[in-house]
């Protein structure tokens, strides 16, 4: 193969890197709401922090003790809805996991803020994404998939 064909192979790959690893993320999709799911039940935001210091309010601590739910630290699921309704939404620069939840209002208030509603405590952060750890995981499972993909255009 010549270099002038492998530099112009290159170039057209390279337009459709962003493509394949959606592709490739897409087929991760239960796998990605998995590891958000492993991160919370940690008490963990998508920045590896525990939320709120890993403590409740007097209030809520009563509330979750009384209901004898866990109190180790903040696990976001009160009735459920908020965990269950989990889904992975695409966009042309990445993914997103919401919720279908009546509480993705207060999910997209803590995106912003990094508190949780209402009156800014307490101190969440962002509560759906990927830590750092989950998003290497991530690029190693979708890796084989990519290179496949850009391997089979630069040679095809």
């Amino acid at each position: 193969m010549r270099l002038n064909t492998l530099i112009r192979r290159i170039e057209r790959v390279r337009d459709e890197v962003v493509p394949a690893v959606r592709a490739a993320c897409e087929k991760e999709a239960a796998w990605i709401v998995s590891a958000n799911l492993e991160q919370l039940a940690e008490g963990l935001n998508a920045e590896g922090v525990l939320m709120n210091g890993g403590e409740y309010s007097p209030y809520h601590l009563f509330r979750r003790m009384r209901r004898g739910l866990p109190v180790r630290h903040v696990y976001l699921d009160f009735d459920g809805g908020l965990q269950e309704g989990m889904f992975v939404e695409y966009s042309e620069t990445g993914f997103s996991v919401k919720t279908s939840d009546w509480k993705q209002e207060l999910v997209d208030y803590t995106m912003e803020t990094g508190h949780w509603p209402p009156g800014n405590q307490p101190e969440y952060g962002p509560v759906f994404g990927l830590t750092a750890e989950k998003r290497g995981e991530l690029a190693r499972r979708i890796a084989p998939n990519v290179a496949r993909t850009v391997r089979r255009r630069l040679l095809g």
